[in-house]
C-alpha cells in the first residue's frame, strides 16, 4: 500500500509540473524558466530587477516596432510580466508600451531580456523537488538551505556544476563567505550561490534591560556570564508575578553549546563521529539547566502556553517586540518583520556565549541550477545575478539577512539605514561575525546529515526527559552515528577508496597531535577543527589540497 501511495504522490508532483509548463501563457518567443522558491513578497521585486539586470548588462535581443501591426505582434510575444521591467531600463518607451499607446513616436527599438523568470513557490519542498528532479521535470532554478540539501541533490547527480562559470561571471566562492565553502562546494566543485546569508547572534532589546535598571549585555560574553546575567534579568522581570512570562532568551542553538567547548560532531577527517566526550555532555548539561532548573529560556511548556495565551501570539519575533525576551536568537532577517513594530527601541548586539571558544555558525538560502533544464547558460545567470550590486542592494534595502556578496555589506546603506537608526548597533557586527567567528557546517560525506541530525536530536531529547544521563546520550549518539557510517559504507562500495585514504590520514594526524606538533591545515577536512585549531594555534600553512 506504501508503495502505492507513493506513486500517486511522485506521479501528481510530476504532472502538476507538467500542467504547468505547457499552459498557454508559456508559448512566447522569450524562454521562460522558473525558480522554485518561497514565497516570500520580497522574491516577485528581486525577479523584476532580473529582468532588468539582464537588459543592463546587454543580455537581451532588440525587437524594432515600426507599425500598430508590429506593437500588437510584440505584445503577443513579449510576456505581459516583462514590460513594466523593459520601460524601467528605457523609460522612452512609456508612451508606446502604455495602456494607451502613443503611436506617434513609432518606429521603436526595444531591449527585451534574454529570459523571463517565473517563481514557483508551490514546489518548495525538498520532496517535491527531488521527485521532479529524477523524473527530469525540475524548476530551472532551485532554492534550498544550507549545505545539507545541496549535497542530497549533488549526490543525485541532478544539480549542473557552475565551477567554471563562477570563475568566469563572477559568483564563485571570492564573492561570497569563505565560511560558506562547506554550504556551497563539493570535493571542490561549486553548485550554490547564496541568495542571502545568515551568521547567527543575538538581537538585544536594549531599551527593555535599561527599564530594569541592566545595562545590555557585552558583545562578547562566557557561558558563565551570560548564566549570571541571565538570571538577574529574569528575576527583575518577573518580580511580582504569578508565572514567569518574560526570558532572557528564546531558546537554545544545541551546536553552538558543544561548539563552544571546542568540541566537533566529526574528527579532522570527517571519519568517525566524536561526540562521546566530556565536552558534549557538558553542552547538554548547561542547556538543560539553562531551561529547566534556571529557566532563563523557555521550556517546551512554556512555549505553549505562550502559544495559547492571546496577548503573546506564539510567535518569537512578536514575543520579543512585546518585551517577554530580552533576546531573541537568530540573525539579521529578523529586522524585516523588527521593521512593522510600532515602537521597538534601540536594538543591540551579543555573540552567542562560549565556553572558551569564541563563534557561531552561518548558513545561507541558496540557489541551484537543475541539470536538465532546457536553458543552462540562462539559468547559470541568474547565480551571477545574485552576486550582483542590482540583487544585493535589494537585500542591503530589505534587511533579508547578509547580502550575498560581501562587498556590498559596507556601505553607509548597509551600516547605517537611514530609517532605521535604532539597528545601527547591529549590521556592522553582523557582517564582522560572517567575516571572522563565523563557521559553517560540518558535512561527512560517509553519512546522511539528515540522519545525523535524527540522531542527534533523538538521544538529546532522551537526556532532555529524564531517560539517560548526559554521558549516556553523548556515548550513545557516537556509536549510533559510527553505525550509520559502517552502514553506508557496506551499501556503497564506491565510498570505501576515499574512507581508507582518509582514515590513514586521521592516523597520521593524530601521531602529530600526540607528539604536539603543529598539523598541516590542508589535511583537515573538518571546517570546525580547521577554525579552532587555528585557533589554538596546533596548525601550519601549506601548499596541500585542503577542503
Amino acid at each position: 500500500m506504501k508503495y502505492l501511495f507513493g506513486s500517486i504522490f511522485a506521479a501528481l508532483v510530476v504532472a502538476s509540473f507538467v500542467i504547468r509548463a505547457t499552459f498557454p501563457d508559456t508559448a512566447t518567443r522569450v524562454p521562460v524558466l522558473y525558480w522554485v522558491t518561497d514565497p516570500a513578497p520580497a522574491r516577485v521585486e528581486q525577479v523584476n530587477r532580473f529582468h532588468q539586470w539582464l537588459i543592463e548588462t546587454g543580455r537581451y535581443t532588440e525587437d524594432v516596432i515600426a507599425d500598430e501591426a508590429g506593437l500588437a505582434r510584440f505584445r503577443r510575444e513579449v510576456p505581459e510580466a516583462l514590460i513594466d521591467d523593459i520601460i524601467v531600463t528605457q523609460p522612452a518607451l512609456a508612451g508606446v508600451l502604455g495602456d494607451e499607446p502613443d503611436l506617434s513616436v513609432l518606429p521603436v527599438t526595444v531591449r527585451v531580456p534574454a529570459c523571463e523568470m517565473r517563481l514557483d513557490t508551490a514546489n518548495r519542498d525538498d520532496t517535491k523537488q527531488k521527485v521532479q528532479a529524477v523524473s527530469g521535470v525540475a524548476a530551472d532554478v532551485m532554492d534550498v538551505f544550507n549545505g545539507s540539501s545541496m549535497r542530497m541533490f549533488a549526490a543525485m547527480g541532478v544539480l549542473r556544476d557552475v565551477t567554471e562559470d563562477a570563475e568566469r561571471l563572477g559568483f564563485g566562492l571570492s564573492e561570497t563567505y569563505a565560511a560558506l565553502r562547506p554550504e556551497v562546494i563539493v570535493d571542490g566543485r561549486q553548485y550554490m550561490y547564496p541568495c542571502n546569508v545568515s551568521s547567527s547572534y543575538y538581537t538585544v532589546n536594549n531599551d527593555l534591560f535599561r527599564s530594569l535598571g541592566m545595562e545590555p549585555p557585552p558583545r562578547r560574553w562566557t557561558f558563565d556570564e551570560f548564566e549570571r546575567i541571565g538570571i538577574a534579568f529574569c528575576e527583575r522581570a518577573n518580580e511580582g508575578k504569578r508565572r514567569r512570562d518574560t526570558f532572557f532568551l528564546n531558546k537554545i542553538d544545541w551546536t553552538r553549546m558543544h561548539r563552544g567547548l571546542g568540541v566537533s560532531r566529526f574528527n579532522e577527517t570527517m571519519t568517525a563521529c566524536v561526540l562521546d566526550c566530556a565536552g558534549y555532555a557538558e553542552g547538554m548539561e548547561r542547556g538543560k539547566r539553562w531551561m529547566y532548573e534556571i529557566n532563563i529560556i523557555p521550556t517546551p511548556d512554556d512555549v505553549d502556553a505562550f502559544a495559547s495565551a492571546r496577548t503573546y501570539g506564539g510567535a518569537d519575533p512578536a514575543m520579543f517586540g512585546a518585551g517577554h525576551f530580552g533576546m531573541i536568537e537568530g540573525g539579521r532577517y529578523w529586522l524585516m518583520q523588527f521593521r512593522e513594530f510600532d515602537e521597538l527601541g534601540e536594538l543591540g548586539f551579543a555573540e552567542p556565549p562560549h565556553g572558551g571558544f569564541p563563534n557561531t555558525t552561518i548558513g545561507t538560502r541558496g540557489a541551484l541550477v537543475y541539470k536538465g533544464t532546457r536553458y543552462p547558460e540562462l539559468a547559470t545567470l541568474f547565480l551571477a545575478y545574485l552576486a550582483s550590486e542590482k540583487y544585493n542592494n535589494l537585500i542591503v534595502e530589505d534587511s533579508d539577512a547578509l547580502p550575498p556578496n560581501p562587498v556590498y555589506a559596507q556601505s553607509e546603506a548597509y551600516l547605517r539605514p537611514a530609517d532605521h537608526p535604532n539597528e545601527w548597533l547591529i549590521h556592522g557586527p553582523a557582517f564582522e561575525i560572517a567575516q571572522t567567528i563565523a563557521i559553517g557546517d560540518e558535512y561527512s560525506p560517509f553519512v546522511l546529515p539528515t540522519v545525523v541530525e535524527a540522531e542527534i536530536n533523538y538521544h538529546r531529547d532522551r537526556f532532555i526527559t529524564g531517560q539517560s544521563t548526559a554521558a549516556e546520550a553523548a556515548r550513545n549518539t557516537a556509536s549510533a552515528i559510527n553505525q550509520e557510517i559502517a552502514k553506508r559504507l557496506g551499501r556503497e562500495p564506491r565510498l570505501v577508496p576515499e574512507y581508507e585514504e582518509r582514515v590513514e590520514r586521521q592516523a597520521r594526524i593524530d601521531a602529530l597531535k600526540a607528539s604536539g606538533e603543529p598539523i598541516p591545515a590542508s589535511w583537515i577536512d573538518n571546517p570546525f577543527l580547521k577554525a579552532y585549531y587555528r585557533h589554538l594555534g596546533m596548525t601550519r600553512d601549506d601548499d596541500g589540497g585542503g577542503l
